[in-house]
C-alpha cells in the first residue's frame, strides 16, 4: 500500500516522450520506472497533421516505456501545447445565494460561469479554468472566499484553451494506440510541476519553453498561472537561418546547429545567427510582459526549458534583454535518473506524472479538456482519477 504509478505522454513537434513514474506515499519519493522518446513526424507547430502517423509513434513510444518500466500502460496523462494554446482573462459577478450571506461552492461556480460568458470559445475547447482573484463587496480576498460572508462576489478567471479539433485529434491518436487519456493538461502547467518551486510561483516567475516550432511563455504569480501565450517561433527557425546565412542544405544546417557547442569553428560561424533568433524570442517575451504589466517585475525571473534552450547561453541573453533573473530549468524530483531529469525534453512528461501522483490540492485549477471532448463525442466523460487521497 502507499505505492502508485502514473504515465505521462507529451506529444511535441520534434519528439513524442513518455514516462512511467512511481510514488511512495510514506517516503514521499518519486522515481522514474521507465521512459522513452521517438521522433515526431506527424506534427506541425505542435498540431497533428498526420493522425495515423502520430498514432503509430505513440504506440511505439508506449511499447518502449513498457519494456523499460516493466509496467503495462493502459492510462496516461497527456500534455498538449502547440501554436493555438492560449489563455483569456474574464470577470464574473454574482449576488451571494444564501440568505445569511455565506459563500459556498455554488457561488464560486456561478462566478466562473458568469466570467465564462464573457469569453468566446468558437472552435476552441476549454482545458483549465484558473481563479485568479476574488472580491467580496469590493474588498479583495486572498485565496478562496469559501465560508466568508457578503452580499456580492466578484471574481477574475483565466481560461486556458486550445483548438477543439486538435484536442480531439490528440485523444483519438492516443486512445487508438490503446491508451486511455485520463486527462489533457496544458504543457506549461505540467512542466511547472517539476521546474518551479512553490516560492517561484508565489513571488512571480515566467516559464519559457523554447520548442521546435513554437515557444510558450507562462507567467505564475501568487501560487498559480496568471498568463499564457504562444509564439510561432522555435529552434527549427534557427536551422533555417543557418541554412540561409551559410548557404547550406537543411540537414547540414541542423547538424551544425546541434554540434556547434562542441565545435569551436562552428561556434564562431553560427553564434551571431543563434543569438539573433533568440533575441527575437526575448523581444516577443518582453512585449507580452509589458502587455500584462509584468516586464521587469517578476522576482522569480525567467526559467528556461525546451530543446531550444540547449543552444547558446540562453539565461545570460534573457538577463540582458529582459532585465530579470534567468536560469535553465532543473527538475525538482527524480534526481536518481539524471538522464531524464536533466533533459529538458522530458520535463513535460515528468510533470504529467507528478500531476497524476501528487497528493497536494490543485490550487483551484479545474481540468476540463477530456471531459468536454468526450461529452461532445457522446462518450462517457472520464474525470481525472485520484491516485492519492
Amino acid at each position: 500500500m502507499g505505492r502508485f504509478i502514473a504515465t505521462g505522454i507529451n506529444i511535441g513537434t520534434a519528439n513524442i516522450t513518455a514516462v512511467v513514474a512511481g510514488y511512495n506515499r510514506e517516503q514521499r519519493d518519486f522515481r522514474v520506472r521507465g521512459a522513452g522518446s521517438v521522433l515526431s513526424g506527424g506534427m506541425r507547430k505542435g498540431m497533428i497533421v498526420d493522425p495515423a502517423r502520430v498514432r503509430d509513434q505513440v504506440r511505439s513510444v508506449v511499447k518502449d516505456v513498457e519494456r523499460s518500466s516493466g509496467a503495462e500502460v493502459r492510462h496516461a496523462y497527456v500534455g498538449v501545447g502547440g501554436a493555438y494554446l492560449s489563455a483569456s482573462r474574464a470577470k464574473g459577478s454574482v449576488m451571494v445565494a444564501r440568505a445569511d450571506g455565506e459563500i459556498t461552492e455554488n457561488d464560486l461556480e456561478r462566478v466562473q460561469s458568469a466570467a465564462r460568458e464573457q469569453v468566446s470559445f468558437a472552435n476552441r475547447q476549454l482545458l483549465h479554468a484558473v481563479p485568479l482573484s476574488y472580491t467580496i463587496d469590493q474588498d479583495i480576498v486572498l485565496r478562496s472566499p469559501l465560508s466568508m460572508s457578503g452580499a456580492k462576489l466578484d471574481g477574475e478567471v483565466l481560461f486556458i484553451t486550445n483548438l477543439y479539433r486538435h484536442l480531439q485529434d490528440v485523444v483519438r491518436a492516443v486512445e487508438s494506440a490503446g491508451v486511455v487519456v485520463d486527462d489533457l493538461v496544458a504543457a506549461p502547467l505540467a512542466a511547472s510541476r517539476v521546474l518551479l518551486t512553490t516560492q517561484q510561483k508565489e513571488v512571480g516567475t515566467a516559464l519559457l519553453d523554447f520548442g521546435a516550432e513554437t515557444t510558450t511563455l507562462a507567467v505564475f504569480e501568487e501560487g498559480n498561472i496568471s498568463g499564457l501565450t504562444t509564439f510561432q517561433i522555435g529552434s527549427v527557425h534557427i536551422t533555417q537561418d543557418i541554412a540561409l546565412g551559410l548557404q547550406l542544405p537543411l540537414r547540414e544546417a541542423e547538424q551544425l546547429k546541434c554540434n556547434f557547442r562542441s565545435d569551436p569553428a562552428a561556434r564562431r560561424k553560427i553564434h551571431t545567427i543563434v543569438e539573433a533568433r533568440l533575441g527575437d524570442v526575448f523581444e516577443l517575451v518582453e512585449r507580452y510582459l509589458k502587455k500584462i504589466g509584468r516586464n521587469g517585475l517578476l522576482p522569480g525571473g525567467v526559467v528556461c526549458t525546451g530543446g531550444g534552450m540547449l543552444l547558446g547561453n540562453v539565461p545570460e541573453l534573457a538577463r540582458s534583454t529582459l532585465h530579470l533573473p534567468a536560469e535553465l530549468g532543473r527538475v525538482r524530483y527524480f534526481q536518481d535518473t539524471p538522464q531524464y531529469s536533466e533533459d529538458p525534453g522530458f520535463s513535460v512528461a515528468l510533470g504529467l506524472c507528478v500531476e497524476g501522483l501528487a497528493d497536494e490540492e490543485r490550487a483551484g485549477v479545474t481540468h476540463l479538456g477530456v471531459a468536454g471532448i468526450h461529452q461532445a463525442r457522446r462518450l462517457v466523460g472520464r474525470w481525472l482519477r485520484a491516485f492519492l487521497p
